[in-house]
């Protein structure tokens, strides 16, 4: 049951903020396809954020508009919520990999999260990489 909701949350993660993901298969598909993932639910529930009213419009267009779509990330960056949804990764991994190992543990089930936690850190760590060199420059 976590494992699916890892696996959940990581996709809606990697699909608004993972850099390679991006350039393979296209840059925040889930607002083009309407989607509310977890990043936008957490976005749309919080009595602070504001604009909600903007995004579930962009949201309904289902655009494929580059602008509009690095908005909504925007959106989403600024408030947190993207944050939030990272650490929710980290959080389920941790507690998946606790019941693996009272479970006995499995190697190739411990590698696998080893390996997905990972290529999150690699994106992440681009991210920041990127943000660097956008204020570096400015």
């Amino acid at each position: 049951d976590e494992m699916s909701v890892y696996f959940q949350i990581r996709d809606d993660w990697v699909n608004l903020a993972g850099e390679e993901y991006a350039e393979k298969k296209g840059y925040a598909e889930d607002i083009e396809e309407g989607k509310f993932s977890y990043p936008i639910i957490l976005y749309l529930n919080s009595p602070t954020t504001p604009k909600k009213d903007q995004l579930l419009n962009i949201l309904k267009q289902r655009t494929r508009s580059f602008p509009l779509k690095k908005y909504c990330v925007e959106l989403l960056t600024e408030s947190g919520c993207l944050s939030s949804a990272r650490e929710k990764c980290s959080e389920l991994k941790d507690n998946i990999s606790k019941r693996i190992e009272e479970m006995g543990g499995n190697d190739i089930l411990e590698e696998l999260m080893r390996k997905l936690e990972g290529q999150l850190e690699k994106e992440e760590g681009k991210g920041k990489r990127k943000e660097f060199k956008r204020v570096e420059s400015t």
